[in-house]
């Protein structure tokens, strides 16, 4: 039994210390991001579709899988220099508020909403594996998704919102000058 312990450990380990491979999975590009339900970890509803129509990240993740710890920080680092999209991440488990946001707290960057929804909207969301995130424009088209870990998809994203925020700056602009 001890040995058995011993070799699921080190497998755990091993698994845990290899990156998390970016593979593609979930909806496609363009494709309308379906609506769902939760509650944030401070008990007030949730439904994608009542958000307001600017761009969103969402960053599915369930806080018992290694690889969220990574990708939670990552997306928050993101969130905290961009205020053109909405992030909200969703925790896709059976746990309570309380334990769902004492995990958040101990993140060394903290995501800012945090929603519990049904392990089911993966079904929704078309994949299987976490850590999972939805770039959607103001619409809720999706216009990238990272499967995984994958330092080279965070950069896209930064790059993506930044030129995003540029953009709307330029509008913005322009539309004084009229």
């Amino acid at each position: 039994m001890a040995r058995r312990v011993v070799h699921i450990f080190i497998f755990l380990a091993l698994a845990c210390s290899i990156p998390a491979m970016a593979f593609e999975e979930g909806l496609s590009s363009g494709n309308s991001a379906p609506n769902f339900n939760g509650n944030y970890t401070t008990g007030e509803a949730f439904s994608l579709g009542s958000l307001e129509k600017r761009p969103k990240v969402i960053s599915f993740f369930w806080m018992r899988n290694i690889s969220c710890i990574k990708s939670l920080t990552e997306i928050a680092r993101i969130e905290k220099k961009h205020n053109a999209a909405k992030f909200i991440y969703v925790n896709l488990g059976e746990e309570k508020a309380e334990t769902v946001q004492a995990f958040i707290n101990n993140l060394p960057v903290r995501p800012s909403a945090v929603v519990l929804a049904a392990p089911s909207v993966k079904g929704q969301y078309l994949f299987s594996n976490f850590p999972h995130t939805v770039f959607l424009d103001e619409n809720n088209k999706v216009k990238m998704v990272i499967s995984g870990n994958s330092e080279e998809k965070y950069r896209k994203l930064d790059m993506d919102i930044a030129r995003m925020e540029t953009g709307q700056h330029m509008n913005e602009m322009l539309e004084k000058m009229e």
